[in-house]
């Protein structure tokens, strides 16, 4: 059972290791995430987090959320330029900004409104220097879309992605929101 709500504690993040690898492609099986983390899609997280294990040097870094001692959630981050598209439209040149991708793999920790307040404490912690975070979840994914506007996140476009062949709603949040 989830400690957070009983005990007020602060969710801390790790960044994952070998050890974290197996849990992480678990989560990744599981119906409430297998329904958005499939195809090519699926593929290049789990050779990116693989390679991450391994050397540390790869397109993202990746995180695990923890509730004490329990590990409940998976987050992706990676640094992206003002020239990369499609977020180069939005950006100025002296921006630092992060692409971001999480779910909660723990089920007793699903629907308990974790979600918003774990991504907010992610960025504070983390992220606080950049001034932009992005993220695009597939547009049938209205859970997640309700979360991230939540958090404040602000919906820019409606776009196809090349790993991807459905919609997805790009997002983006100004950091200096959340201080």
């Amino acid at each position: 059972m989830p400690n957070l709500n009983q005990n007020n504690t602060e969710i801390h993040f790790e960044i994952a290791s070998k050890e974290n690898v197996s849990l992480i492609k678990s989560w990744l099986k599981l119906e409430h995430v297998a329904k958005y983390f499939y195809g090519i899609g699926l593929e290049n997280t789990i050779q990116d987090l693989e390679k991450f294990a391994d050397s540390k040097k790869s397109l993202w870094t990746h995180y695990l959320a923890y509730d004490q001692e329990i590990s409940f959630a998976y987050l992706m981050t990676s640094f992206i330029s003002p020239s990369d598209k499609p977020y180069s439209k939005y950006l100025e040149e002296s921006t630092k900004a992060i692409t971001l991708d999480l779910f909660i793999g723990d089920i007793n920790y699903l629907g308990k409104g974790l979600a918003h307040s774990m991504i907010k404490q992610f960025l504070v912690q983390n992220f606080s220097f950049v001034t932009d975070v992005f993220i695009d979840p597939e547009k049938a994914n209205t859970k997640a879309i309700h979360v991230y506007e939540k958090t404040g996140f602000k919906k820019l476009e409606t776009f196809v992605p090349t790993y991807n062949p459905v919609p997805h709603v790009l997002m983006q949040l100004k950091i200096q929101y959340l201080k």
